[in-house]
């Protein structure tokens, strides 16, 4: 996937957070510091099967690429529906290609209303705000009517869904570009 590369401490590095952050990060950098974070259940979260039509690959009607999400987020994955499917097509309709990753919509919801709580980073030191809330990545394709066959216009209903309702003004959505590397 298409990733910013080398811009997370850009501004740090170039000594507009002032110089007491520029030497911690430095020294996290260079490994000097050892930083504790408490224990995760595991690196890697049981993921499940979703399937979807891929945008590049000119294909016919009903076939599906077989794309992953983390397990146990019905409710978020259900926010890209019609554009990801969990439900597995015709045995002869599945397409398991590796290497091909589809866009996928970066979706956040749980967030506390208001400022937020403060933090400090333990890398810089620096402050931050902390909203919390919880972010999953869902890959999404091409839909059946004539406007959602480019990826932006998917993405932008996409996160129309997800801004909608009660609590959607405090839901984010993110693009992630694809990756097609077969």
């Amino acid at each position: 996937m298409a990733r910013r590369s080398g811009t997370r401490y850009l501004n740090i590095l170039r000594g507009k957070r002032g110089p007491s952050a520029k030497t911690k990060l430095l020294a996290y950098l260079n490994g000097d510091v050892d930083l504790e974070y408490p224990e995760r259940a595991g690196n890697r979260p049981a993921r499940a099967s979703v399937w979807v039509r891929p945008f590049v690959l000119p294909l016919g009607a009903g076939v599906k690429l077989l794309q992953f999400v983390q397990s146990g987020n019905d409710t978020i994955v259900a926010l890209a529906a019609p554009y990801v499917s969990e439900t597995a097509p015709a045995e002869d309709s599945k397409l398991v290609l590796s290497g091909v990753l589809s866009p996928r919509a970066a979706i956040t919801t749980g967030r506390t209303a208001g400022a937020g709580t403060s933090e400090t980073s333990k890398i810089s030191g620096l402050k931050y705000r902390k909203y919390g809330g919880k972010t999953i990545s869902v890959p999404f394709g091409e839909g059946t009517a004539a406007d959602e066959k480019s990826e932006d216009a998917v993405f932008l209903k996409i996160r129309a869904n997800v801004k909608s309702g009660t609590t959607g003004a405090l839901n984010q959505c993110s693009f992630v570009p694809g990756s097609y590397s077969v």
